[in-house]
């Protein structure tokens, strides 16, 4: 029996969270849209760069989603640690552990993560603009 046959969620709010909640949701039939208050999207996905770690990459993988998110992100390949006049405090050697788990750490820019996120979700599923 499919539980999800005819199912429909409404997800508020077009951020990062929302938007791989309803590729989820997605992925088992289920039909999504996500509601957004800003038309312009830009005004919402402020922030600069974000590390996403190997279990965030991995649940993207199973998202279907890690392609196009690693198609605008860079890896990360070392982690290092400096003192204000550039001296060495520590380094860790975060691609010999991707390596390991199968999928890479990586960096990215916010607003990327998100139009990557909204590609993977059918179209028409995001709605901007909306005001209750």
């Amino acid at each position: 029996m499919d539980y999800n046959k005819g199912s429909r969620v409404v997800i508020i709010e077009a951020g990062v969270g929302g938007l791989a909640t309803a590729i989820a949701l997605q992925r088992v039939g289920i039909d999504v849209h996500v509601y957004e208050r800003c038309a312009d999207l830009t005004k919402i996905l402020t922030g600069s760069g974000l590390h996403l770690w190997q279990n965030a990459v991995r649940a993207l993988q199973k998202l279907e989603a890690a392609d196009r998110v690693q198609a605008v992100s860079e890896v990360v390949e070392k982690m290092e640690w400096r003192t204000l006049s550039g001296g060495l405090i520590a380094e860790w050697p975060v691609g010999d552990l991707s390596r390991q788990l199968g999928a890479s750490a990586i960096g990215i820019i916010r607003a990327d993560l998100a139009d990557a996120l909204r590609g993977a979700l059918h179209q028409g599923a995001v709605h901007r603009g909306w005001n209750s």
